[in-house]
């Protein structure tokens, strides 16, 4: 039965290993031997040297290491307010009307053209362990996010052309400036979202989720957006009205307090 150990090695083969490996191969045949002898001499007639010595061999078995909730949760949230998406918007033609003054003395009207930022991601602040499951049977972590929104909008420059003429001398033509500002601002939020930067935000940070945690796990990754509640627009997108001035939409006319 020795012989079976030689089925598949040929001697040329044999001959050609390292003398550590020679060792241990014989010490193996010497352990099998001694074990067949203890079998014959208890009378135990099945045993089997092929199935012992593929037992001998076999590769351990596939094992798992599972990462907790909270190391995955640690690694996520010092990324904080992740933005992934940035658009430059532009504004032109913006017609600020003031009417200031007794019967309008003091009014007065500009042009301005704008250019800008809007940036869109995911507050991942808001994300919690009951956020994070692990599924053994295909060694999947699911990640469930917030739904990303507008987090920054800015002005970058603008610039003022084609003024009224006025001989009023209380004119603070920076002051029209600040309600151009206001109105590109409002103006860059809302093509932004009409041009889809948050469903193009949603794509970018799955994508980049699903392979941090991947690295992070060494496990698959999914990432699927929670729909429990959604987030604010940032506060830099959603301004207050310049203080001392009053917007009458039908007339298209700012009115200082």
């Amino acid at each position: 039965m020795i012989l079976l150990l030689f089925k598949k090695l040929r001697l040329k083969h044999i001959i050609r290993l390292p003398l550590y490996l020679l060792m241990l191969l014989f010490g193996i045949i010497g352990a099998t031997v001694v074990a067949l002898v203890v079998a014959s001499a208890f009378g135990i007639s099945d045993f089997n040297l092929s199935d012992t010595l593929e037992d001998l061999f076999a590769p351990p078995p596939p094992r798992a290491t599972v990462v907790s909730s909270q190391t995955i949760l640690s690694g996520i949230q010092p990324l904080g307010q992740l933005v992934n998406i940035s658009a430059d918007v532009a504004k032109s033609d913006i017609f600020i009307n003031v009417q200031e003054g007794v019967l309008n003395v003091c009014g007065h009207s500009a042009h301005h053209v704008a250019e800008g930022t809007v940036e869109a991601g995911i507050d991942l602040t808001l994300v919690t362990e009951e956020d994070i499951t692990y599924d053994a049977a295909t060694d999947t972590y699911t990640l469930s996010i917030p739904r990303p929104n507008l987090t920054s909008c800015r002005v970058d420059f603008i610039r003022q052309y084609e003024r009224s003429f006025s001989t009023c001398p209380t004119i603070n033509w920076d002051e029209a400036r600040i309600l151009a500002q206001y109105e590109a601002i409002n103006a860059f939020r809302d093509d932004a979202l009409s041009g889809g930067i948050v469903d193009e935000a949603e794509t970018e940070a799955i994508l980049f989720l699903e392979n941090f945690v991947e690295i992070l796990t060494g496990s698959n990754a999914e990432v699927v957006i929670n729909n429990r509640f959604t987030p604010a627009v940032g506060l830099s997108c959603s301004p207050e009205e310049p203080p001392g001035w009053t917007y009458v939409p039908n007339e298209n006319v700012w009115i200082k307090r």
